[in-house]
């Protein structure tokens, strides 16, 4: 038995050629597995003794003559098959929205103004850019060491290539929780916005990453020091630290937003008022939040002083072992919680708790809301020195 030859032709196309009862046929494919199949499928039929179906020769009209012959004019070496299938596929990709023909034209127009780059060449531009627009070390930091850099490791190659598919996956790998997780992707989203303001991307849609929707991030109840706890930090904590405790339970002042602070610039003490410049707080808004007794009290000592309130790059480190000395742990986000829940109970203004804290009205809703009593909230804001003091050694002679 005679075996089946497969032969090559000039444009690309496969000739299988093989005998059946006496006669030579030959097929065209225009792809090497399809001819492989076929061979596989005559030699299985002819070692069964099983009749082996043949394709019938179709006469070429002139349609098929004019196709040819326009592929050889423009120096198109594709099989027609190949062309047809590229043809039908590009169809059904485009549907209804239009002509394949203004389709191509609009894509040709888009990538001659596209400039290629890689994701770890665009963070690294990103990086600049931001440096030109002064934003804080801390944003910059957290941006560009924390989220981009992983995100440029975990994703090389050109970022014009990267698809929504591709980010979905990026994400899923994370195993941290949803505001983390949107951090990081945020910070990509705006790195997309970046690359399309400077034609690394394609302006006449939107991004992949700006379809990538955030996840639901749950609702998060206020988690405030107590009063005792309070006390244990005010009177413990040194010299360095203190100012870090309580300008952010005595005035809701983030953290962020206090290494930013300088004493001869934003402790007003002739108008009685933290004065919050734009280029300190979180939304670049200015905000002012007054001196309360409370803080006058315990940050006296300081009225003299000029730089940087925070020495510290990690100011809640010996706030969270004085704590450990008497097995308390350190409270995420407690001193401007406690800030947000007592002020809520004695202001009864929660619009005005909210412009302290450069938070919307509804945060402080959801969360200062009826948290402790006016009573408790009281006892709060009598935290100075003397009573600080008080209540920390009964609480230490407790044990």
């Amino acid at each position: 038995m005679a075996v089946p030859k497969l032969t090559q032709f000039k444009d690309g196309r496969y000739c299988l050629s093989f005998y059946l009862d006496g006669k030579r046929h030959r097929e065209t494919f225009s792809k090497l597995r399809e001819a492989q199949n076929r061979i596989n499928e005559v030699e299985r039929l002819k070692g069964k003794g099983l009749r082996v179906a043949v394709k019938e020769k179709v006469a070429v009209d002139d349609s098929v003559k004019y196709a040819i012959n326009q592929l050889i004019a423009k120096g198109i070496t594709k099989p027609l098959s190949t062309v047809v299938d590229e043809y039908v596929a590009s169809h059904e990709a485009l549907g209804s929205s239009g002509s394949i023909v203004e389709a191509c034209k609009a894509y040709a127009s888009n990538q001659d103004r596209i400039v290629p780059i890689t994701t770890s060449d665009l963070v690294g531009d990103y990086e600049r850019y931001l440096k030109g627009q002064k934003v804080s070390q801390d944003h910059l930091d957290k941006t560009i060491k924390i989220y981009l850099k992983r995100f440029a490791a975990d994703m090389p190659g050109s970022v014009s290539e990267i698809t929504l598919k591709d980010l979905q996956a990026w994400r899923s790998t994370f195993t941290t929780g949803p505001r983390t997780i949107n951090n990081y992707c945020n910070a990509v989203k705006a790195l997309f916005n970046y690359a399309q303001d400077h034609n690394h991307l394609r302006k006449d849609r939107k991004t992949e990453a700006s379809r990538l929707k955030n996840i639901e991030e749950p609702s998060t109840e206020a988690n405030p020091f107590s009063i005792g706890e309070m006390a244990i930090l005010l009177t413990g904590v040194d010299e360095k630290s203190l100012p870090y405790v309580v300008l952010g339970a005595f005035a809701g002042i983030r953290t962020a937003e206090q290494k930013r602070l300088r004493w001869d610039k934003h402790v007003r003490w002739d108008t009685g008022y933290f004065d919050l410049t734009g280029n300190v707080t979180k939304k670049k808004l200015r905000r002012l939040v007054p001196i309360l007794p409370a803080a006058a009290a315990w940050l006296a000592p300081y009225k003299n002083r000029k730089g940087l309130i925070l020495e510290e790059v990690h100011p809640e480190r010996h706030p969270t072992e004085i704590l450990k000395e008497h097995h308390l742990g350190w409270r995420h986000n407690g001193l401007r919680d406690a800030f947000g829940s007592n002020r809520a109970a004695i202001l009864k203004n929660l619009n005005q708790v909210a412009m302290e804290m450069g938070n919307s009205p509804d945060m402080v809703i959801e969360s200062y809301r009826e948290v402790v009593t006016e009573e408790q909230a009281q006892k709060f804001w009598n935290l100075n020195p003397d009573e600080a003091k008080r209540l920390s050694n009964s609480l230490i002679s407790k044990g």
